[in-house]
């Protein structure tokens, strides 16, 4: 902030400015901005989320329901309507200077594509930005999967130009992976492990990203889907994955109405002593990524809370345990706060089924794959050229 008065500080030389609202640019403003827009939404008679403060829903006399989604000043609003968007609108616009931007076409730098009744999901954009920027510093070649076997520890010390780029490309691949892109969330996590102290194997690796999504720059996460589940997660992982430590990666994609919502690739905390026990662990993590969707939904009465969630993964062993916590010798050693799921299934509020390998979409996720299984799992994520995804596959029966 620049000082218009001739200086900040008074005769004492410990006087400074008391400001009486927060100026932008500074560490409050955020705070202050959001307190300010809350207060005039829940005078308007909205009512904010219990598990998303960003999320405003506001239910009309005809039982209609409005949502309000904000990121700092971006508002989003959704509603059947168009009399009740015109009085959101001008209930905002009196208090807040507005710019309508009509009817959603991009939203914090993804592009929303409407064709023939499907909605998808686009950051070609920031796809092309990032090869722009960095395929002068790294072995970029066409490849039609993002990862192949994972790197070792480079034992030479890179140098301080070589760590800023190599974090730079990572920090913006992630920004990707998170938001529309889960078929590189694996190869990314699996290359940000090596930020500190990258070497030629790595550059190699994310190259290898680089190409792939330059061999795939106009796919998008294509929000199409049905099925008899509401809500479900898909759970895997890889055993021992990491050649380093030999931790295990855990990996999941979380599905509402068969459509892809959230997704999640990470390192498991500990060593896993079995392939049991790798598959344990990911059930766990995987049902508190969905905990959060689910409660969501239910919320804003999207359906009914009367189904219950359902949990797929591929591993007998991780079922049986997960159903009979009687049988506590393989399971003795795992960390208390994994066995929540048990507790679930007693409850009667998560439903555990067995799922095949080879439909298990949370496979990609974990490790690299062959071209063809790639391109297979690629349309159970959701994701690829909208016409290119087909429904998802008929889900196996609950096993007892």
């Amino acid at each position: 902030m620049s000082d218009t008065f001739g200086g900040l500080i008074g005769d004492d030389g410990r006087s400074v400015y008391r400001l009486n609202k927060a100026l932008y640019g500074l560490k409050q403003a955020g705070s202050q901005w959001y307190k300010t827009l809350s207060k005039a939404l829940l005078d308007f008679g909205w009512t904010r989320s219990r598990n998303d403060g960003c999320l405003f829903i506001r239910e009309d006399a005809n039982a209609s329901r409005s949502y309000l989604l904000v990121y700092v000043d971006d508002i989003v609003v959704v509603t059947k309507d168009k009399a009740e968007y015109d009085r959101i609108r001008t209930q905002l616009n009196g208090k807040f200077s507005l710019k309508d931007l009509g009817e959603a076409r991009s939203i914090l730098g993804m592009t929303v594509e409407r064709k023939d009744g499907v909605t998808s999901l686009c950051q070609n954009g920031l796809v092309n930005s990032i090869l722009d920027r960095f395929d002068r510093h790294f072995p970029v070649l066409v490849r039609t999967t993002p990862f192949g076997k994972a790197t070792t520890v480079y034992s030479g010390e890179a140098s301080d130009w070589e760590r800023k780029v190599y974090q730079q490309c990572v920090g913006a691949l992630n920004h990707l992976a998170q938001w529309t892109r889960p078929d590189i969330s694996a190869a990314v996590s699996f290359a940000s492990r090596h930020s500190s102290n990258p070497g030629p194997e790595h550059f190699k690796a994310v190259g290898r990203i680089l190409g792939y999504l330059l061999h795939t720059a106009d796919h998008r996460l294509v929000l199409a889907g049905g099925g008899d589940v509401k809500v479900a997660v898909y759970s895997d992982s890889d055993w021992a994955g990491d050649t380093t430590d030999r931790k295990s990666q855990s990996g999941c994609i979380v599905k509402v109405d068969g459509r892809t919502v959230a997704w999640r690739s990470k390192k498991q905390e500990g060593v896993a002593k079995s392939t049991m026990d790798a598959e344990y662990v990911a059930l766990s993590e995987a049902v508190s990524e969905m905990a959060q969707v689910q409660k969501l939904c239910v919320e804003m009465k999207v359906f009914d809370g009367d189904k219950k969630p359902v949990a797929f993964c591929d591993n007998q062993a991780a079922i049986f345990s997960v159903k009979n916590p009687i049988q506590q010798t393989r399971a003795k050693h795992i960390e208390i706060k994994y066995h929540f799921v048990r507790d679930l299934v007693e409850r009667d509020e998560l439903e555990v089924r067995y799922i095949p390998t080879e439909v298990n979409a949370a496979d990609m996720l974990t490790k690299g794959l062959t071209k063809h299984r790639h391109s297979d799992l690629l349309s159970l994520v959701g994701v690829g050229v909208v016409g290119e995804c087909p429904n998802p596959v008929k889900l196996p029966t609950p096993t007892v």
